[in-house]
């Protein structure tokens, strides 16, 4: 479960990652301003689609699952020490 959720939290940082650092630079060396941002704004578009439909999802239901597993409910997050340190 562990490894889904790093997984998930690398693909999605890739992702951000690859459109800032690669795409980006080359974007705006190579195209014309209407052409970068129509090709930017169809790029965003689409990383964003994947994170809310893949990623983001795949993160939440990890985290819960390993928070079950580690014996975590919603009443332990009001008790001292780790439950108010994530309530927190």
């Amino acid at each position: 479960m562990r490894f889904l959720h790093v997984l998930g939290a690398v693909a999605w940082l890739r992702g951000q990652l690859t459109v800032s650092t690669f795409e980006l630079p080359l974007v705006r060396r190579h195209l014309r301003p209407a052409d970068r941002a129509d090709l930017m704004r169809s790029l965003g578009l689409r990383l964003g689609r994947v994170t809310v439909v893949a990623l983001v999802p795949l993160q939440v239901a990890t985290e819960v699952a390993l928070a079950w597993h580690q014996g975590l409910t919603l009443a332990s997050l009001a008790e001292p020490g780790y439950g108010r340190l994530l309530a927190g």
